[in-house]
């Protein structure tokens, strides 16, 4: 018996439908897989987590030895990947990997349940992946989008045809938990889709007590823990006490960015607004509409007080979903028999050019840590990551100088991490000075710990235009003018306690 070519096609379609989620999983992880793990190493937002995590798993406390302004999930999910596999880079990054197939992955689910076509929402699956040059995908692991993807979890509940409030609550402080303000914005969400939906007034307050019991009850069980623990004040003064002065000190506003979410935000309520007043969808829609609604425009003020490209497209994230959601309702549906061949075109071109990326990146990385020459060992902290011949000689020597001087050395610089991790060392919020991110007044507290140090060297850097603008002039000017100079290391300038 022949086979058409038209029956293998059928076939193959049959399979694709039946097996999709699987295939897409697959898809997505060897997508962020490559560019994830063939990553420079530099002092970022990622070696400074990384930090925090290799603090806890030496023994450390977070909040007392970490400087974590956020609260503590991602770092406990973190600490036990790494009792479980190792502390290593290799193992944060696969904490990445994870962390960010399920965001997309999730993206899809969400896709699915409200009935976007499934290649338009593949098509901005890609376009998220690409953005940037693979933004998302070279974030590393951190808490933003831990945050995230429990957001997309509890949206995809959220959409199904009960609300299962309780359920939601439990999300909700599951998502407090990994970023306190996210938590917020997801409860106001919540609370905003009751105030619009057309149930009953006892449906929509009996919604909002069960989820904030349940919210409560956790919180609850939570500060006990801490206070139990004896963390809770530290943890209070840099997640809640120091925020004031993390807003007012690192506005960084980028009015691109802001004039886009504008742009956004007119062309989908406008949208919003002719979809309600045509009557032009039925019920279901217009409740998925409310859902959707009720939680983009909370997520939107993600990217305050730091608006840039990181932030801004993780705020824009569920507004772009949504508005595709409108667009399929009233535009794709109706010309996707037109138009179905060119959007397959352009998604096959997307991941076969993301694929690509991913196996070279895959390659190559696999090929540098296989090196006879690659200076790490799955032991040492480092190891997975790739090190450049200039900063691995900068990283050697300023340990070999901190660890033959006698008496204790700060680094007070945001490359603290670079020096502190090898070394299996704390200095505290010293480790990364950086304002909003030492607690309550915390310039003045750090520059009072100063004054009480004894036999200590403060390294500082000596070509100030590579300061990070989050760090404090106040203090770094404080140890110039009150220390006593003694030299320089590796771009350092050395200065010693006159105690």
């Amino acid at each position: 018996m022949v086979v058409t070519r038209q029956e293998i096609m059928e076939k193959l379609k049959q399979f694709l439908i039946k097996y999709d989620n699987g295939i897409v999983f697959l898809f997505i992880l060897f997508s962020v897989i490559g560019i994830s793990l063939n990553l420079t190493i530099v002092s970022t937002d990622e070696i400074w987590n990384f930090q925090n995590l290799m603090k806890m798993v030496n023994g450390y406390q977070i909040y007392q030895d970490a400087n974590v302004i956020v609260t503590p999930l991602f770092f406990f999910i973190g600490l036990f990947l790494f009792q479980l596999l190792g502390a290593n880079l290799l193992i944060f990054r696969c904490y990445h990997i994870l962390i960010l197939t399920g965001i997309f992955f999730m993206t899809y689910l969400i896709g699915k349940k409200i009935k976007i076509n499934r290649i338009i929402i593949l098509l901005l699956i890609c376009l998220f992946m690409v953005y940037s040059k693979f933004l998302l995908v070279r974030a590393s692991a951190n808490y933003n989008l831990l945050v995230f993807f429990f957001v997309l979890v509890g949206l995809f509940l959220f959409l199904r045809s009960r609300e299962h409030s309780r359920i939601q609550g439990m999300i909700g402080f599951i998502i407090f938990l990994t970023k306190q303000n996210v938590g917020v914005f997801y409860t106001l969400g919540f609370c905003f889709y009751q105030l619009i939906s057309k149930k009953s007034k006892r449906h929509k307050f009996k919604a909002i007590i069960n989820y904030s019991i349940i919210f409560g009850i956790l919180g609850a069980l939570f500060t006990l823990f801490f206070a139990k623990k004896g963390l809770l004040s530290d943890f209070l003064n840099y997640t809640f006490l120091g925020i004031g002065e993390f807003a007012a000190e690192n506005r960084i506003i980028g009015i691109n960015m802001l004039t886009i979410t504008t742009a956004l935000l007119v062309s989908y309520m406008t949208m919003v607004y002719f979809i309600q007043k045509k009557k032009i969808v039925n019920e279901q829609i217009e409740d998925n509409i409310r859902k959707l609604t009720s939680f983009a425009i909370p997520m939107l003020f993600i990217q305050v007080p730091i608006i840039n490209e990181f932030h801004f497209i993780l705020s824009i994230y569920l507004l772009v979903i949504s508005l595709f959601y409108l667009l399929n309702e009233v535009l794709f549906s109706y010309l996707w028999v037109n138009i179905r061949k060119i959007g397959i075109v352009i998604l096959t071109t997307f991941a076969i050019f993301i694929v690509i990326v991913s196996g070279y990146n895959l390659v190559d990385w696999t090929n540098y840590i296989s090196s006879p020459t690659y200076p790490y060992q799955y032991e040492d902290p480092f190891f997975g990551g790739v090190i450049r011949e200039e900063i691995y000689d900068e990283i050697e020597e300023v340990t070999d100088f901190i660890q033959n001087t006698k008496g204790n050395v700060i680094v007070l610089s945001e490359k603290a991490a670079l020096y502190m991790i090898p070394l299996r060392r704390s200095n505290g919020f010293f480790d990364l000075p950086f304002l909003g991110n030492m607690g309550k007044e915390g310039e003045s507290v750090a520059i009072n710990k100063i004054l009480e140090l004894k036999d200590t060297k403060i390294l500082i850097l000596k070509d100030e235009k590579e300061i990070h603008q989050q760090e404090s002039e106040k203090i770094i000017q404080f140890v110039k003018e009150n220390l006593e100079y003694q030299g320089e290391i590796r771009g350092f300038l050395i200065y010693h306690t006159k105690n």
